[in-house]
């Protein structure tokens, strides 16, 4: 267990054999928080928080990951938001400020959110043909009826076309909070150098996020 000096708390399993570092982490709360309307919108998000952030627009953003051979990938599901960083030793500290300013500063371009609109509304249609997918939708929408564990993570079509930048700008204010936050780390690293990470990373949130009410089922 390691705590930073800002009072931020990981797990850490080193592994000193390669010099490689992996951050691991989920904020309580996902797409059963989406609004009603805007189901979707913990999704979408995952998709746009590395297309620019910060001074870097989606290209410089993306050549910056390559460059350095940097993974920042992030995820939603029904309860949690998770995300993910690899790098190596050498550029850890780049890898920490693409993170925070994807974390804190994601631009939510115009172009960018129609993009990952037409991506995800692609996977959609998709699902609407799939047999596998059907089934798992209309068992989910039995045993939770009126509920928000009945929707689909991806929302519907008309749903994503409703999800604009203040909603997504609104997801990541009232989730992304120290409060909520879990995160395991594995790599060559030591707590002293993870606790300098975690607080450049993290450090910035707000303390607690917006309550999240789920409906009953």
């Amino acid at each position: 267990r390691v705590i930073s000096p800002g009072g931020i708390e990981a797990w850490l399993i080193r592994d000193q054999k390669i010099p490689v570092l992996s951050v691991q982490f989920a904020f309580e709360g996902g797409a059963v928080g989406d609004p009603a309307g805007k189901e979707g919108l913990a999704n979408l998000a995952s998709t746009l928080l590395d297309e620019g952030a910060g001074p870097y627009d989606n290209r410089e953003f993306q050549r910056r990951l390559a460059d350095s051979g940097i993974s920042i990938s992030f995820s939603a599901g029904s309860d949690a938001f998770f995300g993910s960083l690899k790098t190596l030793v050498e550029t850890e500290d780049e890898a920490a400020e693409l993170l925070r300013l994807a974390l804190r500063e994601a631009r939510f371009e115009p172009e960018a959110i129609e993009r990952m609109k037409q991506a995800v509304g692609s996977q959609i249609r998709r699902d609407l043909g799939d047999p596998d997918a059907i089934v798992r939708q209309v068992f989910y929408s039995r045993a939770f009826p009126e509920s928000p564990y009945g929707r689909r993570v991806r929302g519907t079509l008309e749903s994503l076309a409703a999800i604009g930048p203040d909603d997504l700008r609104g997801f990541v204010r009232d989730r992304f909070a120290k409060a909520n936050l879990t995160i395991g780390v594995t790599g060559d690293t030591t707590p002293e150098r993870l606790g300098a990470l975690l607080d450049k990373v993290f450090g910035g949130l707000p303390a607690q996020g917006a309550p999240l009410a789920i409906a009953e089922t």
